[in-house]
């Protein structure tokens, strides 16, 4: 397993050369928490460092983070390596704490290794510290292939059980679930062609992929299927759109597959907007005009606005659900499972109410001028309305909390609820642990968030 992109890569305009400029406060509660959970808890092999510098220094030449705060103060004992091209200096990196540069073999870092040696800007022990951690990864995981068979059918079984666990129901009229013989339309391109993974290096080449089509056509459900937009396109197209409104005219229920495509989304550059797509959005807007409140299903990998809350029937949010996503779409819209998922992210009403929004992305240096009022800190310590909380989602049954009780042990405080599902679906709840701090001596959010866990 390897730990990225260490650390502070939270803007892609600038990826290659940009500086998070950050107080060390600012580092350490927020951006490198998660990072330090990871290596503490599941000792991943290798972590590898980002393009972009931290208060002026690359992180692949900063041996603050990657000797001082990684190996001393964390205890990584594993192999450090780059992001793909980045190393800019690599006696400093070497000097820094980094063993492997990725693709690595690049004749220009090879000849300041010797001439670093000869002149003495580089120490043998620095250079033979790399070299030993290569070896040790190569020794511990270079084996030879595993004869055994892979179970592609569990692989994929398991793929849908994680999807329909994560997906996140927004809004619900009580349209969901769908009964299986309902008579259907279905809008968007996103139905056949539906995104389940991210662009650029995130993206693979799936064993098998099943999308809602397969997943629908597998069930024998009674659906029509129109376009609505093109999914390579972002403009609307009036003629795609006054066809489904005339459709869903008919006495059918209908779904419409929308989200953030790879034209919109990718590796390698900040999205413009939050915006879904302006041909999707025309052709949801047209609907609810046309007097239709659809079932709106959402795939991709990050917030958006959604200007036609409340307007619509049901929004389903699945995320970016891999390759048998259409199987834990279909699960989900059709009762078969309960969504249970919960967002990772706060999503604003619109990208205005972000703050320091209008700074963000604009040049190479990237000042965190919000501090720790990031995300759902920010908007609770403000007061600020949202379109969807930190931690929401909704559930087709409903649970009753009672009985809640706190528990000083020697190594903390430990909190007790009963959670009771009193409606008629199985399902699953999360428990969520907001605190505050006491006192004001420090200045801290309303409050955060500081455990969790689903029943």
């Amino acid at each position: 397993m390897s730990l990225k992109h260490f650390a502070l890569n939270n803007s892609e305009n600038f990826r290659f050369m940009g500086n998070s400029v950050a107080d060390e406060r600012v580092i350490r509660e927020i951006y490198l928490k998660s990072f330090e959970r990871v290596v503490r808890e599941a000792r991943p092999a290798t972590v590898m460092c980002a393009y972009n510098q931290i208060n002026g220094t690359f992180c692949s030449e900063n041996r603050w983070l990657l000797t001082d705060v990684l190996r001393k103060e964390w205890g990584f004992d594993g192999l450090v390596m780059t992001d793909w091209g980045a190393v800019r200096d690599r006696c400093a990196a070497l000097r820094a704490g980094l063993d492997l540069e990725m693709p690595g073999d690049t004749a220009i870092c090879r000849r300041q290794m010797l001439d670093g040696l000869k002149d003495g800007t580089l120490r043998e022990a620095d250079l033979d510290k790399a070299a030993r951690n290569v070896l040790n990864l190569v020794e511990k995981y270079v084996k030879s292939a595993d004869p055994a068979p892979i179970d592609f059918d569990g692989h994929h079984a398991l793929a849908a059980e994680i999807a329909t666990d994560s997906a996140v129901l927004l809004e619900n009229d009580g349209a969901l679930p769908l009964d299986k013989g309902d008579r259907l339309l279905v809008l968007g391109d996103l139905f056949v062609k539906m995104r389940y993974q991210g662009a650029g290096s995130s993206m693979i080449n799936s064993a098998r992929l099943t999308t809602p089509k397969d997943a629908f056509d597998a069930r024998d459900i009674d659906y029509i299927w129109l376009r609505g937009y093109s999914e390579n396109h972002t403009e609307p197209e009036p003629a795609l759109i006054a066809e489904a409104v005339e459709a869903a005219k008919e006495q059918r229920k209908v779904v419409v597959f929308a989200g953030l495509t790879d034209w919109v989304e990718s590796e390698g550059a900040d999205r413009e907007t939050m915006r879904l797509p302006e041909n999707q959005t025309a052709l949801i807007e047209a609907l609810i005009d046309a007097g239709v409140k659809p079932v709106v299903v959402l795939f991709g990998g990050s917030p958006v606005e959604v200007p036609f809350s409340g307007q619509v029937a049901a929004i389903l949010n699945m995320i970016l659900p891999g390759q048998n996503g259409g199987e834990a779409t279909s699960r989900l819209l059709f009762g078969e499972a309960n969504p249970a998922g919960r967002l990772a992210e706060t999503w604003p009403l619109r990208y205005e109410d972000v703050p320091f929004g209008d700074c963000f992305g604009k040049g190479i240096n990237e000042i965190y001028r919000e501090s720790v009022l990031v995300g759902y800190r920010y908007y609770l310590t403000a007061d600020r309305p949202v379109r969807y909380p930190f931690g929401y989602g909704l559930s087709y049954t409903r649970f009753d909390w009672s009985d809640m009780k706190t528990e000083t042990t020697t190594d903390g405080i430990r909190v007790f609820v009963t959670v009771r599902n009193a409606g008629k679906m199985d399902g699953a709840e999360v428990v969520q642990l907001y605190v505050s701090a006491p006192g004001k001596a420090a200045f801290r959010p309303l409050r955060e968030l500081k455990a969790f866990t689903k029943v």
